[in-house]
């Protein structure tokens, strides 16, 4: 198998949530025993994790039924994107997205430079469509009740 290729036999999504609850929602020593998503756990029931072919159809849905579902974010695997191909995907998304309070982040496994101090990429792309307004909140309260971003390189501010 290549490094490329998700393995029939695995449940992606089940990979997924192990990774997000092993290691993102996880203190780190690196980041002052921060997690990496500090408010993860908070909203846990109210992430899914969706296989889709058509980000852009996934993203469009996900804003007209956040607010109808109680959603707060979906993590969207899919296509193996090259690096590139995946931050235009995102950058389109955004754009298009931007009014119906969805903001979208992506990871990818050749990322050069993570954002924080820790190696924290999953093995497969993945687009993460989130509510905008839910992202700003946490993040002010971030930077006015924590040092968390201190610890982001320049290339995650």
């Amino acid at each position: 198998m290549s490094k490329h290729q998700i393995s029939k036999n695995t449940n992606i999504e089940q990979e997924i949530d192990n990774w997000l609850w092993r290691k993102i929602a996880k203190k780190h020593k690196a980041i002052d025993n921060m997690p990496i998503c500090p408010f993860l756990q908070q909203y846990r029931k109210k992430i899914m994790i969706v296989d889709s072919d058509n980000a852009v159809e996934s993203a469009r849905i996900f804003a007209d039924l956040k607010d109808a579902l109680s959603l707060e974010a979906v993590i969207l695997h899919g296509p193996y994107y090259d690096y590139d191909k995946l931050v235009d995907l995102c950058d389109l998304i955004n754009h298009k997205f931007a009014k119906k309070d969805v903001t979208v982040l992506c990871m990818h496994p050749d990322t050069d430079e993570p954002p924080l101090p820790i190696e924290y990429n999953f093995y497969w792309p993945l687009i993460i469509l989130q509510k905008t307004s839910t992202l700003k909140q946490a993040r002010s309260l971030l930077l006015k009740n924590t040092n968390y971003y201190d610890y982001f390189t320049d290339s995650g501010k």
